[in-house]
């Protein structure tokens, strides 16, 4: 399986570091995104970074010598030890030929994501195809996302990098089930994470906006993603309504939605405002559901 790999780019973290003595914060929030890639299972993604960056000079002084020397003050102490933590837990990558450490093990690499802040993608050396910038927290599902999609990722990994990739979904029908849509996944893969990626990111924004149906389904057509509830036909079909009708917390929930993989077949059925049920919400995180995948539903 393919290793995805996050770099840490050593002169973000080396300028946040020159200056902890007078400001934490840029050095806690580099921190907290490195620790959201590490969160990630390390048997589907590898952190790495210079493995002796105390040794670095940072405006004449070595790093050791600038966090170690009159930390008494406990919000720097605590910072110094949140990144010592995160140093240490991340693996090494050494080598340099002159861009910087995380530069060239990107390099070496070929495709990977860079933590950093600095615009790296403007750089001759970036290649936007294969390289995708982390500078948050929110930047850790999209890169896998795009990493996913450059190495041609199967479905069984999909189906252990979905819960990283979609935090906003709570997946009722198994990712797995995807291979019951009728869409070849290896041909479909990109349309497939893209209606995914809508779910997770515009619909929950969307359905709790108060916005018409018909504005709902325009922003997902902008998107480039068809949806649309069940017509009035198909509501006067019980047999056909039960077919999309789960149960999440005792209370029952119809999940009428649905994104269209192909005109005719491959839906997704989702329900969107699970925030309107306090069980369901509690339930689910307020997430939205994807609570049957099929080819096509009754109607």
């Amino acid at each position: 399986m393919p290793d995805i790999h996050f770099f840490v780019d050593e002169e973000v973290l080396l300028n946040a570091l020159a200056c902890i003595h007078r400001d934490c914060e840029p050095l806690d929030k580099f921190v907290q995104v490195i620790d959201a890639a590490l969160d990630i299972d390390s048997n589907l993604a590898t952190v790495c970074c210079y493995s002796d960056v105390y040794s670095l000079e940072v405006n004449g002084s070595d790093v050791a010598q600038l966090v170690f020397e009159g930390n008494e003050e406990g919000s720097v102490r605590d910072s110094i030890v949140k990144f010592q933590i995160a140093h240490s837990r991340t693996v090494a990558c050494d080598s340099n030929n002159g861009s910087g450490f995380a530069n060239t093990a990107l390099l070496d690499a070929g495709a990977g994501a860079l933590i950093s802040t600095n615009g790296r993608q403007h750089e001759s050396w970036w290649d936007e195809n294969a390289m995708t910038l982390v500078a948050d927290v929110a930047h850790v599902p999209p890169a896998l996302r795009s990493l996913f999609l450059h190495y041609k990722m199967s479905l069984d990994l999909l189906v252990l990098y979905a819960p990283i990739m979609y935090e906003n979904i709570y997946f009722y029908a198994e990712v797995a089930e995807l291979k019951s849509t009728g869409v070849d996944f290896d041909s479909g893969r990109a349309e497939i994470l893209s209606h995914l990626t809508y779910l997770n990111d515009v619909a929950p924004v969307d359905f709790r906006s108060g916005i018409s149906a018909k504005e709902i389904i325009g922003n997902a057509r902008a998107y480039g993603v068809e949806i649309s509830p069940e017509s009035p036909s198909t509501h006067k079909n019980k047999a056909a309504m039960k077919e999309r009708e789960i149960n999440i917390a005792g209370e029952k929930i119809l999940c009428e939605w649905h994104t269209k993989l192909q005109p005719t077949y491959g839906r997704i059925h989702f329900y969107a405002r699970s925030y309107a049920n306090e069980k369901v919400a509690k339930a689910v995180n307020k997430k939205v559901i994807v609570g049957v995948i099929a080819a096509h539903l009754t109607t």
